[in-house]
């Protein structure tokens, strides 16, 4: 990830674990907790996510959709197997897809799903594609559980020569207030 979270402009300021593992890691504690069969990683990037959730036993499909299609094809080799994947074979086995798409379309391929992620991408949307985003996954897609997470403006206090926003493609921060409504 290139969020000034992680490579702050304030050399203090640092988070530790970086604050995307930090993420990640909430969302593999709960699919252990919860135990999904189908999870989806909206705007999976680096597949980063995606590459330690397959080594959860429990899961049988795991679905990274970004639209960014050149940063899926550059990822899609290291979800491929392990050898120790052929050594400890899984009671069922795990199908892993990449697809380009967007957020705010919903294709047949994702409806059932157990644990939906959306991780620091909600902040790099335009409002006219935000506002569709509700009705695509709560009303079509409707998953058992949604994680979404986007930079907390509360916190940018902490960067003191801060411009702006804390990376160049994102439209808007909220505070914990604002995500809330």
């Amino acid at each position: 990830m290139d969020d000034l979270e992680d490579t702050s402009i304030a050399a203090a300021v640092l988070f530790r674990p970086p604050v995307y593992q930090q993420r990640y890691g909430a969302v593999l504690e709960l699919s252990r907790k919860i135990e999904p069969k189908k999870v989806i990683d909206m705007g999976c990037a680096e597949c980063k996510l995606l590459k330690s959730l397959k080594f959860h036993r429990h899961i049988e499909s795991l679905i990274g959709i970004d639209i960014n299609e050149f940063l899926l094809q550059s990822n899609q080799n290291s979800l491929q197997p392990l050898i120790t994947d052929y050594l400890h074979r899984r009671s069922r086995p795990l199908k892993i897809q990449l697809f380009k798409g967007s957020i705010d379309e919903v294709d047949s391929r994702m409806i059932d799903c157990d644990l939906f992620s959306c991780i620091e991408v909600i902040e790099h949307l335009y409002p006219s594609v935000l506002e569709r985003v509700p009705a695509a996954i709560f009303q079509k897609l409707r998953p058992q559980v949604v994680i979404i997470s986007t930079p907390n403006s509360d916190f940018n206090v902490l960067f003191p020569e801060l411009v702006g926003f804390r990376h160049f493609d994102h439209k808007f921060e909220w505070s914990r207030q604002e995500f809330q409504a």
